[in-house]
C-alpha cells in the first residue's frame, strides 16, 4: 500500500504541470520527434556506409542543436 502511495502522489505533480502548461508537452513531443528522426537518419547513413549502398547520405541532420547523442559505434 505504501509503494502505491509513493508512486501515485509524486506522479501527480508532473501530470498537473503538463495539464496546466501545454507548451511543456509540445516541447517534449518536438524533442522526442527530433531525436527519433536523428536516430533514423544516422542509422540509415551507418547502414549505407557499412553495406556500401551508395545512397549519398551524410551523418547527422546538421540542425545545429548540439544534442551530441553518441552512436553505438563510438560517435560521429
Amino acid at each position: 500500500m505504501l509503494s502505491i502511495l509513493l508512486m501515485g502522489l509524486p506522479g501527480g505533480v508532473p501530470a498537473r504541470l503538463l495539464d496546466r502548461h501545454k507548451v511543456i508537452a509540445c516541447v517534449g513531443l518536438a524533442l522526442i520527434a527530433y531525436v527519433g528522426v536523428e536516430l533514423l537518419w544516422e542509422g540509415a547513413a551507418a547502414a549505407n556506409e557499412a553495406l556500401r549502398l551508395g545512397l549519398g547520405l551524410g551523418l547527422g541532420l546538421g540542425l545545429g542543436l548540439g544534442l551530441g547523442l553518441p552512436l553505438a559505434g563510438g560517435g560521429h
